[in-house]
Order: structure tokens, then sequence, then C-alpha cells
């Protein structure tokens, strides 16, 4: 007696596609993921800017930024 199974075996071609989705899905999630901490760090941006006029923004570098708003026409000072 015997017995018969069907078996599917992906060919080269396939399992390159399915490692370059696998990899591109990854990068794409790593990316979205690195955008947003962005944008929730410069978040606080417009705020600062709104109540004090101005704002230091500082990178992991070391590079610092200073962003200040034209100060005669800041709320604070009419």
């Amino acid at each position: 007696m015997s017995a018969y199974t069907n078996v599917s075996i992906p060919n080269r071609i396939e399992l390159d596609l399915d490692r370059n989705i696998a990899t591109l899905t990854a990068e794409r999630d790593f990316w979205r993921y690195q955008a947003l901490q962005t944008i929730s760090a410069l978040g606080n941006v417009p705020r600062a800017l709104s109540e004090y006029g101005a704002c230091e923004i500082k990178d992991q570098d070391g590079d610092v930024w200073h962003l200040r708003l034209d100060p005669d026409k800041h709320p604070v000072h009419q």
C-alpha cells in the first residue's frame, strides 16, 4: 500500500521575492516608526513658540537650532 502527498516547494525566484517583500516591509515599518517619533518630538515646537516666542532644538549629535519669533510681533511683548 502506498500513500501520496502533494507537496509544493517554492523555487528560488519565489523565495527571493518573499525575502524582498519581508525586507521592504520591515524597512517601511522602521521608517514609519522613526517618522512618528520625530513628529512626536517636534510636536512641542509650535506650542513653545506660541507661549514663549522661542524654542531650542538639540539633536543627538549635539547640534542646536534656536527658533525665535519676531519679538515685536509676539503677543507677550504687546
